[in-house]
């Protein structure tokens, strides 16, 4: 108690919930009465628990558990709920920030903030605040990117969030004269045919639901990109629980993404990705841009289309 106050007196972070997770000391929790997350830092500060009535959303593999990354390639894909900055083909190469093991501090029981590490070999260093809804089972993720290196850099926000697979995502599509992609999503053909994208697939498990493409799994090819016409995503997850996941959107603002949508899902039988794609950002030296997106977790059987419009 004394040392919480002296805290407060002389204006430091607070350092409530640090905790050791998955053999990762230092983490952050953020709790409500319905809902628990943990950040680690390691590999690249990711969100490692975001549960619901003792649900976790977040797909974690136990045989990354413990591990950092000191240097050299990536030894795996590491999984969690992942934060990136695009765009996927052209972002300068920034393995500390992907990889590299970042620092936390907690601001209150309900947020807390992550920073990458100093590299001075990094084009741009990253700030991430996560933020719990006091009530609900509500995260909101603010990430804001700053460039460190001597020109300027065209980049996006990328989410990279892996959550439980076998379940149903549903994109809701815009008016059909608006449509970027004829079939309204665009697949990526990596299996058979590397590099390949289709901008005119026919896949069975991919079909238009009263305004809504819905996929169910397994597509035929595990990554799909979409324009989503309205600023959400649905993701209705095998164990009677529906996620939302809200992103601003805008129309009228160039895309980075090389297939030009602005969500994309990886879906294959151990994960279900869910990626919020920001538009393009032409950053100058010492500038930065910000963008945030939420999630919401709901009980499937209570649980409507319109609730994805709520928080708009």
């Amino acid at each position: 108690m004394k040392r919480l106050l002296l805290q407060l007196l002389l204006g430091l972070p607070l350092l409530l919930g640090a905790m050791e997770y998955r053999g990762y000391s230092g983490c952050t929790e953020l709790k409500n009465p319905v809902c628990r997350v943990v950040i680690a830092g390691a590999l690249g500060c990711r969100v490692l628990e975001f549960s619901y009535k003792n649900e976790n959303a977040v797909l974690v593999n136990p045989r990354h558990d413990g591990i950092h990354w000191e240097s050299g390639p990536a030894p795996f894909e590491q999984s969690g709920a992942r934060f990136d900055v695009g765009p996927e083909l052209t972002a300068p190469k920034h393995d500390s920030v992907w990889l590299g093991t970042w620092s936390g501090r907690q601001l209150s029981p309900l947020a807390a903030e992550w920073e990458s590490p100093p590299d001075p070999e990094s084009p741009f260093r990253v700030t991430r605040k996560f933020e719990l809804d006091p009530a609900l089972p509500r995260l909101t993720i603010t990430q804001t990117v700053v460039n460190q290196s001597s020109e300027a850099l065209a980049l996006q926000y990328w989410g990279r969030a892996w959550f439980r697979s076998g379940g149903t995502v549903k994109i809701p599509l815009p008016p059909r004269g608006l449509r970027r992609f004829p079939a309204g999503y665009v697949q990526y053909e990596s299996e058979e045919r590397p590099g390949v994208l289709n901008l005119t697939p026919e896949d069975p498990m991919i079909r238009e639901v009263d305004g809504f493409l819905e996929i169910r799994p397994l597509p035929k090819f595990s990554k799909n990109t979409f324009e989503a016409g309205k600023p959400f995503a649905i993701y209705e997850l095998p164990y009677g629980q529906t996620l939302v996941v809200r992103f601003p959107i805008d129309p009228e603002r160039a895309s980075a993404d090389i297939a030009g949508g602005n969500f994309c899902i990886c879906f294959n039988r151990w994960f279900c990705e869910m990626e919020a794609l920001g538009p393009r950002e032409l950053v100058a030296p010492g500038e930065s841009f910000r963008y945030t997106e939420s999630w919401q977790l709901y009980d499937t059987s209570q649980f409507n289309l319109k609730e994805g419009e709520e928080h708009e």
